[in-house]
């Protein structure tokens, strides 16, 4: 074999290497954790509820909930496809405000109805869903944000 030809082979094989190590690296950085009762602790839990929570127990294992005698926080992860096919069917409901919020993931919304406070934040391959119960919407987006800042960090 030519020995410029052995080298451009040797190159691109290098090459070709590095970009799917760091294509495999940049799509782990971006993978949820598993587990939504691991991204806080029982302090970081009762600080948002401003009282004692009980500890994070699944609902299903992608749901956990923390619940302080009448405040609740419930945190769970949704599929990037799964956001998307909904997209249309969020939009489409005027009834219901929904505000983005800049500077958390690709993309976050906050969502305030009569029962609950809700940001979503997509991230990569996965949705961040929190849901706060019994505080006024403008309480419940600060602590909100705070939280999912929180639980980014982990991903």
């Amino acid at each position: 074999m030519n020995p410029t030809l052995a080298s451009l082979t040797g190159l691109l094989r290098v090459t070709f290497t590095v970009m799917l190590l760091a294509s495999s690296q940049i799509t782990a950085a971006f993978e949820a954790p598993t587990d939504p009762c691991s991204l806080f602790t029982i302090e970081q839990v009762s600080s948002a509820l401003e009282m004692k929570a009980a500890p994070g127990k699944h609902v299903v294992p992608t749901l956990c909930e923390w619940d302080a005698g009448g405040k609740k926080l419930t945190v769970g992860f949704l599929s990037a496809s799964a956001w998307e096919q909904t997209k249309a069917l969020r939009q489409s409901m005027k009834s219901i405000a929904r505000t983005p919020v800049s500077g958390l993931g690709e993309e976050a919304v906050f969502t305030a109805t009569p029962v609950t406070n809700t940001l979503q934040v997509k991230k990569g391959g996965a949705v961040l869903d929190i849901h706060l119960y019994g505080f006024a919407p403008d309480q419940a987006k600060a602590k909100e944000i705070a939280l999912a800042q929180l639980a980014l960090a982990k991903f």
